[in-house]
């Protein structure tokens, strides 16, 4: 988990891999956030996303990424396509994913008993930095900034492929799944809210009565798909 603090507020924002940190990352560059803990924050924001989901993701910049040091499991995979890519590598490591940052359990890390954390939908990490002034509504209407810039989006149709590909091999999937269930347990009990639903003057005013909030947002087909298994 690797955290940012706001500059000149009190207030902290922690991401995983594929949860975002290329976007915390480049508001860093642009010198927006710094890196690094709060001491006491009044307020720790942490970015969450389905585990599924997020390895999903994962698995393709993994992929994507895999031409470039050589490594025994990039260069098995660097020359295939995106399905005999994840297929190797799953032999290769025998389902075993924690060899690589995007891939591997995280949720570990969170801390579940703090009164000050908020979670939020991974995808809503704009909002938050918009209501808390970070970058301004126009921000990504500016000819200087996209949101490729930002995000290290990756394809939806490799996605929805990868995904595809997992609902209709129950076997392979159960065992990703298998892999995946501490962090899925961890992200199965915590409470929903959205972030575009919370009250700015409510933030601010009732420190005191903040409850810990979790967000995720996946679309009803891929929810219906996770939730059948």
């Amino acid at each position: 988990m690797k955290s940012y603090s706001l500059l000149n507020k009190n207030i902290q924002i922690s991401v995983f891999p594929k949860t975002g940190t290329s976007f915390m990352d480049r508001l860093v560059l642009e010198q927006k956030v710094d890196i690094g803990k709060q001491q006491n924050p009044i307020i720790h924001f942490i970015s969450i996303r389905h585990p599924i989901d997020r390895f999903i993701s994962g698995f393709i910049t993994l992929y994507k990424r895999s031409d470039g040091e050589s490594t025994f499991i990039n260069d098995s995979i660097c020359n295939l396509n995106l399905l005999d890519a994840f297929i190797t590598c799953f032999n290769l490591v025998k389902n075993d994913w924690s060899f690589d940052d995007h891939t591997r359990l995280s949720y570990d890390a969170i801390p579940l008993s703090s009164n000050n954390i908020k979670y939020f939908n991974y995808n809503e990490i704009g909002l938050l930095c918009e209501l808390y002034n970070v970058i301004d509504k126009n921000h990504f209407h500016n000819r200087q900034h996209s949101v490729d810039w930002y995000l290290n989006t990756n394809s939806n149709h490799q996605k929805q492929e990868l995904h595809k590909f997992l609902l209709s091999n129950t076997k392979i999937f159960n065992e990703v799944k298998n892999f995946l269930q501490p962090d899925i347990e961890i992200f199965q009990k915590l409470p929903i809210s959205k972030i575009k639903a919370w009250q700015y003057p409510t933030l601010m005013y009732n420190i005191d009565n903040l409850v810990i909030i979790l967000v995720f947002q996946i679309s009803k087909n891929r929810r219906k798909s996770y939730d059948n298994y």
